[in-house]
């Protein structure tokens, strides 16, 4: 695992913990703090995905934190990335189910729920109001949370 965010006070912010997706991108130019706000952070740009100018952000309730990152960046993604647990079997693969976050405010600003995404939540017994982290993506201000935050 690498080392912990640097927040505010010198910890990680909120007290989430990076993990080697972090140190990943932070390979690729994040993250960066926005303005010093706590619970605000920026996750850089990665090679291959848009960022001239476009940008989603991404709030995990109820730990209040929001990241700002490109659009089309999995859920999945961001949470890990951020140190922040969310369950899964599968290493993000989109096979166990488990990922399930419930959407707060912004589903339209989630990529649309397709075949994939839909037969995995009926195969593994997944409330139909829960997206994948691991299959979806976002595209515009989203709140999500989870039932064990």
């Amino acid at each position: 695992m690498g080392k912990p965010a640097e927040g505010r006070e010198g910890g990680p912010p909120n007290g989430a913990q990076r993990g080697v997706v972090q140190d990943e991108l932070e390979g690729a130019g994040g993250p960066e703090r926005l303005g010093g706000a706590p619970g605000r952070a920026r996750l850089g740009d990665l090679p291959g995905e848009p960022s001239e100018g476009a940008v989603a952000r991404l709030r995990f309730e109820p730990m209040g934190l929001e990241v700002v990152v490109p659009p089309g960046r999995r859920v999945y993604a961001v949470a890990t990335a951020l140190g922040l647990p969310l369950a899964q079997s599968c290493g993000g693969e989109g096979i166990c189910g488990r990922c399930g976050v419930r959407v707060v405010r912004g589903g339209s600003a989630l990529s649309p729920e397709r075949g994939p995404e839909r037969a995995r939540k009926v195969a593994n017994r997944v409330d139909p109001e829960l997206r994948l982290a691991c299959l979806t993506t976002v595209r515009g201000p989203v709140v999500v949370t989870t039932d064990y935050w």
